[in-house]
């Protein structure tokens, strides 16, 4: 016999209000952030509702890929923002004098140019640039202000520039002095190993 008059709600009840406003059913569960209802949100140790972690750049399911790179100062291809080295660094053969890196950088890049290889090494040179470092000597000539490895595409070389704070009583670094022209030397991968077979 149905003692209940009126209806029931979509809870079963009686003349019920039915689910409780914010609940997601009628054991008054609410929705958790994976849109679970009842659920418990997001494992602890875990980033995200399908289970990934954060990897060691702090992207949640990342593969390292976002902070990986060349972290050697030294290499033609060093990234600044790089945490992680992926061991990609590269070094040309013949273009290794750069000066330190002074933090006055500018990108060159380097497409077209025709009879480049890959392999090929590429110097960038500026004829009057500032040769001296940590002093006010004053000295300027040729030096060498970046370099790369063609590898087929377009080229991005970061060159170092110059600082000079002797002024206020500081010191000068070597690179290249704005204004100046940037001369562009190209060493050929195959004029290279003639000249080594040769030796």
């Amino acid at each position: 016999v149905d003692d209940c008059v009126g209806e029931y709600d979509e809870c079963g009840e009686c003349n019920g209000d039915g689910i409780d406003e914010g609940a997601c059913d009628c054991d008054g569960n609410v929705i958790d952030e994976c849109g679970d209802c009842g659920g418990e949100g997001i494992d602890d140790g875990y980033c995200d509702c399908d289970g990934n972690v954060l990897d060691d750049c702090g992207e949640c399911g990342g593969d390292n890929s976002s902070c990986s790179g060349c972290t050697d100062s030294d290499a033609v291809n060093y990234d600044e923002n790089a945490t992680i080295d992926d061991g990609t660094c590269e070094y040309t053969a013949h273009f290794t004098d750069l000066p330190n890196n002074t933090g006055v950088n500018e990108m060159v890049i380097i497409e077209n140019i025709l009879g480049l290889e890959d392999g090929d090494e590429v110097g960038l040179f500026d004829a009057n640039g500032l040769l001296n470092s940590g002093d006010c000597a004053d000295e300027y000539g040729e030096v060498l202000v970046g370099a790369g490895i063609y590898d087929g595409g377009l080229m991005s070389i970061l060159t170092v520039g110059s600082i000079d704070y002797c002024e206020y009583g500081g010191y000068q670094l070597s690179g290249w002095v704005p204004g100046n022209d940037i001369i562009v030397i190209i060493l050929i991968l195959l004029f290279i190993s003639v000249l080594n077979m040769c030796d």
